[in-house]
């Protein structure tokens, strides 16, 4: 590195220079920010290393992570002469294939937001007394009087210098963040949320990551996405309950319900929920359901139409929100009974919400044992556990018919949807949602007095016959630790009275009235698991059969 800056000092030419390879892609010289200084000059691996794994957004503490790229593309206004290779050894695979792209096409929004992240790394002396000794090489960058093919000869043996040091580049080493005391005196940023419950004004939904969104066929999975959809675009509280921190933007990807459908399922929602305009440009939808657009092959590796959803997402976004509806569709693999796959599958989901700087929800149906037992917790879901163990939120929605005797009350209460955060990474458990049915099929939220009505009918809708089942069942388990209460007491101390045994019988159950002990006996001795005997005087005694 020294011996760069001092021949670009002196005017000397550089010892050996080094002519581009025929592939690479030729930027032209425009001014240069600290960060491409950093990265581009430093010959020591070591530090490069350093540097290289500072440029990632979490390092940086962004907000967004384009930001992160953004800046990384200023490199190219060095002049350096880039080859995918090269970008691909500093970055991964497909952040170079976007960076590559965006310099070769001259995308502007490779350099927007540059003086932000400018501003952001002034701030942080360590990188400044790294630059320092490349000023030398800045100035000489930067002299008016120094010739074109002068500023070539430094850019072809930076190039050459970054080619050479980064050809054995580590896959950990690349993603390894040593913590200092800036971790204990810089306060760390604040968690960010995609909606906040408005009942208790903690984040509800994270705002980046991948999270699951299980129910059963037909109870409205993409209906509540929709309306997800409907209320980031517009700002508006998502059933009057979650509400989300800013306006943004949604990319719906429909693997099941055509182009019309989701129309028209947004018509009836905007409809119901009084939304008369959608901001231009703030949902956009993939139709694929009448196509294989696999994310996974059977081993569990990305697949290109996974690259290409990676890098459209990329450049089309930010999405606040990317709906993958239903995930069953896209896997590609058997993320029912593969644990690997089912890992990998989110994966691929945190790579979307990274390029779409949002949150990803996969769209997923439930488990039948979760529909009959109505279970609602993560195991609801269908597949194997790492989906849900991988996820960073999930999301559960279950239909409940009610009766009621009132005709207009059961057509408007009949069904309840009722949404429940199954798990959730650094969020709070909230209370969960219900929701009505409405026209077209539209889930709209309950008043108080529909939730009082509710509760009411949920007490007196069970049928007569299920009710006395349960109160057999009931019975039938009460009698069977009863039965082996007294089997047990007896064979442990033969010879007891009855008085005895009933008291046994209370100590060993807790509550159990003479009545119900006699029974037992009773129950015993017809099974012949124990037997009476006559003992002195009116003395009945109980023994092992």
């Amino acid at each position: 590195m020294r011996r760069i800056v001092d021949h670009a000092v002196n005017g000397q030419s550089p010892v050996r220079p080094i002519a581009p390879p025929k592939e690479s892609i030729v930027v032209p010289i425009s001014p240069v920010h600290e960060i491409s200084i950093v990265v581009a000059a430093t010959t020591n691996a070591e530090l490069r290393a350093s540097l290289l794994r500072r440029l990632t957004w979490n390092d940086f503490q962004l907000r967004e992570a384009r930001e992160a790229w953004s800046a990384l593309a200023e490199i190219s206004k060095l002049g350096l002469t880039y080859s995918a290779g090269v970008v691909a050894a500093m970055l991964k695979d497909d952040v170079a294939r976007w960076l590559t792209s965006a310099v070769e096409n001259g995308d502007p929004k490779a350099i927007e937001n540059i003086e932000w992240h400018v501003e952001r790394l002034k701030e942080d002396q360590q990188r400044i007394r790294a630059m320092k000794p490349l000023q030398a090489l800045l100035d000489a960058m930067h002299d008016q009087r120094c010739p074109p093919e002068r500023r070539a000869e430094i850019s072809a043996t930076l190039a050459s210098e970054l080619r050479v040091t980064n050809t054995n580049s580590n896959v950990w080493a690349e993603c390894l963040t040593t913590v200092d005391d800036t971790w204990l005196a810089e306060t760390p940023p604040p968690r960010r949320y995609l909606m906040t419950d408005t009942r208790t004004g903690k984040g509800a939904i994270p705002a980046e990551g991948a999270a699951l969104f299980v129910a059963a066929g037909g109870v409205g999975k993409s209906m509540v996405t929709i309306a997800a959809a409907l209320a980031i675009a517009t700002g508006t509280a998502l059933f009057e309950v979650l509400e989300p921190e800013e306006p943004g933007r949604a990319l719906i990807i429909s693997a099941e319900e055509p182009h019309d459908e989701l129309r028209r399922r947004i018509h009836a929602t905007a409809k119901a929920r009084g939304i008369a305009s959608i901001p231009k440009g703030a949902i956009d939808i993939i139709d694929i359901h009448n196509k294989h657009r696999h994310l996974l092959t059977r081993d569990g590796e990305p697949t290109k139409c996974a690259e290409a959803l990676i890098e459209m997402v990329r450049e089309r976004g930010p999405y606040a929100l990317v709906v993958l509806d239903p995930i069953a569709k896209m896997s590609g693999a058997n993320i029912d009974k593969d644990n690997s796959v089912a890992t990998a599958l989110i994966t691929t989901f945190e790579q979307v919400a990274t390029a779409a700087r949002g949150l990803a929800l996969g769209v997923h149906h439930t488990s039948q044992e979760a529909r009959r037992s109505k279970i609602i917790d993560a195991t609801a879901a269908r597949g194997a556990t790492g989906l849900t163990d991988s996820a960073r939120l999930v999301l559960v929605a279950q239909a409940e018919e009610i009766e009621h005797e009132d005709l207009l009350t059961h057509e408007r209460l009949g069904e309840i949807v009722t949404i429940t955060r199954a798990k959730a990474n650094h969020i709070r458990r909230w209370h969960p949602i219900q929701l009505r049915r409405g026209d077209e099929g539209v889930l709209l939220p309950i008043t108080e007095r529909d939730a009082e009505i509710v509760a009411a009918a949920r007490k007196t809708s069970q049928p007569a016959a299920k009710r006395e089942a349960d109160r057999t069942a009931r019975t039938t388990a009460r009698q069977a630790e009863e039965d082996a209460a007294v089997i047990e007491i007896v064979s442990a101390e033969p010879g007891l009275g009855v008085r005895a045994l009933r008291t046994k019988m209370r100590l060993k159950l807790g509550k159990c009235s003479d009545h119900a002990a006699d029974d037992a006996v009773e129950r015993a001795i017809a099974a012949k698991k124990i037997t009476r005997k006559d003992g002195k005087g009116n003395a009945v005694l109980h023994y092992p059969y």
